[in-house]
């Protein structure tokens, strides 16, 4: 799903890999609203699409969540990692 007001799925750069219960995917959906990041999420659950990408990116055992920032792939809810992306890889709307 795209997330109102940020831009269409394709625009994006960021895709994030999760579930509805997951409490880590839910601090890493708020982190990126508060760094102003356009995203897509997918619901590894619900979309078999969705899934199926998570599955040819990590191993589906790694869990949730799994961000794909512009090519790089983070594995968990990292903050630090995720900052460091964002400013590295520019990918905050402005």
């Amino acid at each position: 799903r795209s997330i109102p007001g940020l831009g269409a799925p394709q625009a994006s750069r960021v895709t994030l890999y999760a579930t509805s219960w997951c409490g880590w995917c839910r601090k890493t959906r708020e982190l990126l609203a508060s760094l102003n990041v356009p995203y897509v999420e997918k619901d590894i659950e619900r979309d078999e699409s969705g899934a199926a990408e998570y599955a040819r990116k990590v191993d589906p055992s790694v869990g949730a969540p799994v961000l794909d920032m512009a090519g790089v792939v983070v594995v968990g809810y990292s903050e630090g990692r995720i900052r460091s992306l964002v400013k590295e890889k520019s990918l905050a709307r402005q």
